[in-house]
């Protein structure tokens, strides 16, 4: 079932790209392998694919919704039992993730809004999480470990954002909660627009086939959250010292499992955050 070809294109490449919908429902269900990457650059599908594209960034370059919800909604249900690498994450050979990609081509928004790195998609799609899990017998150990971490990674975040602030010379622009954040089912009901933010892109853009539109992306935002690209980094991973903003850090908190929190940037395990000086 996740036998490729030459050119590293799965079942579920062809499947997204031929827009077989019923194929990739039954492809899903067998839990066919989400982060199969392309070998090398294809136009089998009739568009340019780049190396490294997994099939959610086949939907994103077919604009179709149905299958990238459709591979976020298998992803999101099976990270709640077990820790999977987050399919929103992963870049192709040009540097750019989904995200990128659908907000480059001014996608739909409900489309942008799922694919944004922060955005929970087990609560957006309503699937049962952890803590919704009938209440019998004694909770696991590690359950109750990542409930006390979280607790204290959520604490390590406030405080570290409050001594960031408080230094002298820190310049900081409103930090309420952003459309970005927002559930992406109310951001569908109530009609809203995709979220304004400045697109992450590759250094040497001339390399890459695709094109930005309004002239939004930018390379030099060096202080903008590398997570959100819309506030600034006021917070650090303890260890790796890899910088975010308090906003994302806090989201991220929220969504620990019975599995370490994994740094976005370097994967390692986060113990503590502490500020960004």
């Amino acid at each position: 079932m996740d036998v490729v070809t030459e050119a590293g294109l799965s079942p579920l490449h062809y499947a997204v790209g031929h827009r077989k919908h019923k194929s990739l429902e039954l492809l899903l269900q067998h839990n066919s392998y989400l982060l199969a990457r392309t070998r090398t650059f294809s136009t089998e599908m009739g568009f340019f694919l780049p190396t490294g594209s997994t099939p959610l960034h086949v939907a994103v370059e077919r604009s179709d919704v149905e299958a990238a919800k459709a591979i976020l909604v298998h992803h999101a249900s099976s990270s709640i039992r077990r820790s999977a690498v987050d399919v929103r994450w992963v870049r192709d050979s040009d540097g750019w993730t989904p995200y990128q990609i659908a907000f480059a081509k001014n996608q739909s928004a409900i489309l942008i809004e799922l694919l944004h790195p922060v955005t929970d998609l087990v609560a957006s799609f309503g699937i049962q999480s952890l803590q919704d899990a009938p209440a019998e017998g004694v909770p696991k150990l590690s359950f109750m470990a990542a409930a006390a971490l979280q607790v204290k990674l959520i604490l390590d975040v406030k405080r570290a954002s409050l001594v960031f602030k408080s230094q002298p010379g820190s310049l900081r622009d409103g930090d309420g909660p952003s459309a970005t954040g927002a559930s992406a089912v109310a951001l569908l009901t109530s009609g809203g627009s995709a979220p304004s933010v400045t697109c992450p892109g590759r250094e040497e853009l001339g390399t890459s086939p695709r094109k930005l539109v309004d002239g939004r992306c930018s390379n030099d935002a060096a202080t903008l959250c590398a997570v959100c690209f819309e506030r600034e980094v006021d917070v650090s991973v303890g260890g790796c010292q890899h910088k975010l903003c308090a906003v994302c850090a806090e989201q991220m908190c929220t969504r620990l499992t019975d599995k370490p929190l994994a740094c976005p940037f370097c994967r390692k395990s986060i113990g503590t955050f502490v500020s960004a000086s």
